[in-house]
């Protein structure tokens, strides 16, 4: 059980570390800065500091995510988003300071327990800790107490009788602008549904635009295969990609959803988008499915790799959300509250692997189920068998350290192996950029990124692709593209994306927690050159592209069938 509170002045600290010690179902979420060393050092695991006051809405979610709001002293008003107002509003019990009280008109033990002094609050606090009925009781009457709030009308979506489905697709980007690893499954996606059904649903696409911040919230439209894409810019700010909800998004949005009046809304990667176009989706009741792809709903860290390189795990308790240190807890943890409601709003969470959906409902969401991602068709390339030269290793994630491109120059620069070479995809370069350095004894060959439809050609120039992630992967792409295109694999042992690696055999799992297993594996590929210049056995046939296509297709159906 959950307590939130303001600052609490000294006298009532005491009185609270108490009822903590007393009570220990009791935990407390206290706004400001609490001293962990004074009232509260017995009971200090069980005290979350929020920090300081710095986004109202931010405040009121959180407020909303515990079971008993204290307030202790005299709040700014009734839009104050940590007094009586706004606990009643998300219907729960305020145990309030007198004065504070008598200035609302609140009767004790009906619309709040009001407490004056010391005595009074221990009482009030063990009155509220001991009794769930009181607390449901005196929430209930709070709430009914504020005006009602306006109903939210839904929009009609006057559609010709007979007239196909409609698939309405969300993605931060949508091809030709295929940057990222949802955008080219979100592309794969598209290719299959054209061959499958593009004779019985209608799809559009919507995105942002990449490269158009000079234009914030301009909409323009333009097509893949037929397909029309809308793609409304995303301002240039600090955190875009973190940022959950954006106001401004949802009259563009909006006009969008009028134009196609779509059947179904199935959101990828909607980051910059931002939580508002599925809000707007679920407020109209179009039923939506959410693809996971990363850990975008769940986490600060998108990619769970925390600034220091750790990788907590997220759980269903949202006050033990980990926070960046530029974001701060309360922010962190109403931003949990709020994806979260979006996540148990849709019709249906689809995970990219088994192993990250586990991940999902260990997080709090126990409806997720896995759809697996799968290998697209790559453009035949030619291997030209070798006899001499290093072994050609290839990193292709780009040099963000949650990739483990940190991890592998490392390792490179602190030993001198002799038959290596490395080419890694800087994807911070402008496309058709080569620089050439030497990283110990290795020579590198670092490129900008690489058009999709040139992977393969990328990948008939190496022996080896190096994937030693450190965040665990939600599906890893590039390593079954690798295998299919008959490279050995050297992946993290965290997550999907080392998964079928066959051991010795097409490539090794190896822990990341340290630089000596990738040095291991690197010093076994420098001693044996021959061996690892020559394709491993063939691969047994993978999960492919249109295999996750034809599952999302059957889901799509039941989903519209149950919607008629």
């Amino acid at each position: 059980m959950t307590l939130f509170s303001g600052p609490l002045p000294d006298d009532l600290a005491p009185v609270v570390a108490d009822a903590l010690a007393r009570h220990p179902r009791l935990r407390l979420a206290l706004l400001g800065q609490a001293d962990l060393r004074g009232a509260f050092v017995a009971v200090r695991e069980r005290v979350h500091p929020l920090g300081s006051l710095t986004e109202a809405a931010a405040c009121r979610e959180v407020v909303a995510g515990c079971e008993i709001v204290l307030v202790p002293g005299p709040t700014s008003g009734a839009d104050d988003p940590a007094g009586w107002h706004a606990a009643a509003d998300a219907g729960r019990p305020a145990l309030v300071a007198a004065a504070e009280a008598a200035r609302w008109g609140l009767r004790d033990g009906i619309d709040a327990l009001v407490a004056d002094g010391p005595a009074a609050w221990r009482a009030g606090l063990d009155a509220l800790a001991g009794d769930p009925e009181l607390c449901r009781r005196i929430g209930e009457t709070a709430r009914a107490a504020l005006p009602a709030p306006e109903p939210v009308m839904s929009r009609a979506r006057p559609r010709p009788s007979g007239s196909r489905p409609r698939l309405m697709l969300l993605n931060v980007f949508a091809p030709p602008q295929t940057l990222g690893g949802a955008t080219r499954v979100l592309r794969d996606n598209i290719d299959d549904l054209l061959a499958r059904a593009g004779d019985r649903l209608d799809l559009m696409v919507v995105a942002t635009d990449h490269g158009a911040d000079d234009a914030p919230y301009r909409v323009r439209i333009d097509a893949y295969r037929g397909v029309p894409v809308a793609r409304i810019a995303a301002p240039q700010e600090t955190h875009r990609d973190w940022r959950p909800f954006n106001p401004a998004m949802a009259a563009p949005f909006a006009a969008l959803l009028d134009r196609f009046a779509p059947d179904l809304v199935h959101a990828h990667c909607i980051q910059r988008l931002t939580g508002t176009v599925l809000e707007a989706v679920q407020a109209r009741g179009i039923p939506s499915v959410v693809t996971l792809h990363d850990a975008w709903w769940i986490s600060d860290f998108q990619f769970l790799a925390d600034e220091d390189g750790r990788v907590p795990t997220p759980s269903a308790d949202t006050l033990a959300t980990p926070s960046a240190r530029t974001i701060g807890r309360l922010r962190a943890i109403a931003r949990r509250r709020g994806l979260g409601r979006l996540l148990d709003g849709a019709t249906a969470l689809v995970a990219v692997s088994e192993s990250f959906a586990a991940t999902y409902r260990a997080a709090g969401h126990p409806r997720t189920i896995a759809v697996p991602n799968g290998v697209p068709p790559l453009a035949p390339v030619a291997r030209s068998p070798r006899n001499a030269g290093p072994v050609r290793l290839g990193h292709v994630g780009g040099r963000s350290a949650h990739k483990g491109a940190t991890l592998v120059e490392s390792v490179l620069r602190a030993n001198a192996f002799a038959n290596l070479s490395l080419t890694l995809v800087d994807l911070a370069l402008d496309p058709g950029t080569v620089r050439e350095e030497s990283w110990g004894a290795t020579p590198v060959r670092i490129v900008g990124p690489v058009p999709a439809e040139a992977v393969g050609g990328l990948y008939a120039g190496l022996d080896v692709l190096l994937a030693p992630s450190l965040w665990p992967e939600s599906f890893g792409l590039v390593t079954r593209e690798a295998r299919a295109a008959g490279l050995w694999v050297v992946a993290s042992d965290r997550g999907a994306i080392g998964e079928d690696i066959r051991e010795g055999v097409d490539g090794f799992r190896i822990d990341v927690a340290t630089a000596e297993p990738l040095r291991a594996v690197l010093a076994c590929l420098d001693a044996e050159p021959a061996r690892f210049r020559t394709p491993p056995p063939p691969e047994q046939p993978m999960r492919t592209a249109a295999d996750q296509g034809r599952d999302l297709l059957a889901l799509y159906d039941r989903i519209l069938a149950e919607a008629r």
